[in-house]
């Protein structure tokens, strides 16, 4: 194979890959779910759905938050924008009367593994529950973590942050929302 032929398949190979890549950003996930209820608007169902504690007791949010605001902060222990915000969230979490909560798909031992290097001062559950489902239903249709909710004392939600926080300055924006929701 002569070099231009060279060139050439590495080119197009390179364009395919960037396309593919694109394609697959902009498409909604489209994961088959199974038989699930499509009203999952209210944070009450979505409270009800069950976590693993650390210990791999069973529990669900609304058994972790009560009737107390609270920041749902749905992570993953290789997200490193969701590790860039955890001293943002706990430092959060000292200033304002919310209670914050982190949430990953991943297995106990992987969270362990991480909280070992990484403490966390806010307390970390494993989802039992398909939270891309939860996310896609949210509008967080190509699931970026991390992925925030505010939940009111009502058990409502009524903010929500794609992405990670820059700045405490920006979680302080969100949490006041608290009081607008009045």
């Amino acid at each position: 194979m002569n070099k231009k032929a060279t060139v050439f398949l590495a080119l197009l190979f390179f364009c395919c890959g960037i396309g593919a890549a694109i394609f697959l950003r902009l498409v909604p996930m489209s994961h088959d779910h199974g038989d699930h209820n499509s009203e999952l608007e209210t944070v009450f169902k979505i409270a009800e759905q069950p976590l693993e504690k650390m210990t791999g007791e069973a529990t669900s949010l609304s058994a972790e938050i009560g009737a107390q605001p609270a920041l749902i902060n749905f992570w993953a222990t290789w997200c490193a924008p969701c590790l860039h915000e955890i001293p943002l969230l706990e430092q959060a979490q000292a200033q304002h009367k919310v209670k914050t909560i982190g949430v990953t798909y991943e297995d106990l031992t992987a969270i362990e593994s991480f909280t070992i290097q990484h403490p966390v001062a806010y307390p970390l559950f494993k989802s039992s529950f398909d939270i891309f489902y939860f996310f896609q239903q949210q509008g967080n249709r190509t699931a970026v973590l991390p992925y925030t909710v505010l939940i009111d004392a009502n058990g409502e939600i009524i903010a929500e942050k794609i992405g990670d926080f820059k700045t405490i300055e920006e979680i302080n924006k969100f949490v006041s929302l608290l009081s607008t929701a009045i």
